[in-house]
């Protein structure tokens, strides 16, 4: 009876496939933590992105894939000038997009490209941004992305933005895109800004407060214009030369 035991184990070792070993969370190197740079996502914390849509982790990954559409952010700010890399993959028929933002509150200029698509849907890409800052005031992000395995053919893109903008990843419904290991290396000077809604809503709520309190005194001042009495001439005495 051992022997038979011992006999179906053996044969189900070597029959079946082995397990998937789980993804290893990412870490910084030394080389890249003396460098400055930040790991905003390890496979599990997420505590440094900003993230809208339907998402989940996944062995390890980001991972998009609800039926409306989702974009990506990073909490800290990174500056005018850093690097940004990470792993992705694109599962689906279409296509997401890389954005730059800005103008202040409602993001009045944004400009947006293709992010490439890997020539396998399980294939993983990486993708490295250059920020650099120009002359007035103009900022210019350098993407290049090629096979994480090595091989393939590299392709990239330049954006347009201006300084205090952000950048974005943006996912369509119905396609499926994973995110791995994403490392920034800030910009010494960019300080310790975290980009949150609340900023957002407390602007929002200050403009909508100062209109409020403008159109209560606008209509403050029509009314007391209506209520005051209507202005009566001076008197004046009676020409003594005309008959009385």
């Amino acid at each position: 009876m051992r022997r038979l035991a011992w006999t179906t184990a053996a044969f189900l070792l070597t029959v079946l496939p082995p397990f998937a070993a789980a993804e290893p969370p990412a870490a910084l190197t030394e080389e890249e933590a003396a460098d400055g740079w930040r790991l905003l996502f390890d496979g599990a914390n997420t505590d440094q992105l900003l993230i809208s849509g339907d998402w989940d982790i996944e062995d390890g990954a980001l991972v998009f894939n609800g039926p409306m559409p989702a974009q990506l952010r990073f909490r800290p700010d990174l500056g005018d000038e850093f690097t940004l890399t990470l792993l992705y993959r694109v599962e689906g028929t279409s296509t997401p997009q890389i954005k730059t933002h800005w103008g202040g509150l409602f993001g009045m200029g944004m400009t947006g490209t293709s992010l490439p698509r890997p020539s396998r849907p399980e294939e993983w890409q990486e993708l490295r941004c250059e920020a650099i800052p120009g002359e007035d005031g103009q900022v210019a992000f350098h993407i290049t992305t090629r096979p994480a395995a090595g091989g393939g053919v590299a392709t990239a893109a330049l954006l347009g933005g201006q300084r205090g903008g952000t950048f974005s990843f943006e996912m369509p419904p119905g396609t499926k895109v994973s995110f791995r290991a994403i490392k920034a290396r800030p910009d010494p000077e960019a300080g310790n800004l975290w980009r949150t809604p609340w900023p957002y809503f407390g602007m929002a709520a200050a403009a909508l407060l100062l209109l409020i309190v403008g159109l209560l005194a606008l209509a403050r001042r029509l009314r007391n214009r209506a209520l005051a009495p209507a202005a009566v001439p001076p008197w004046e005495p009676a020409d003594p030369d005309l008959p009385q």
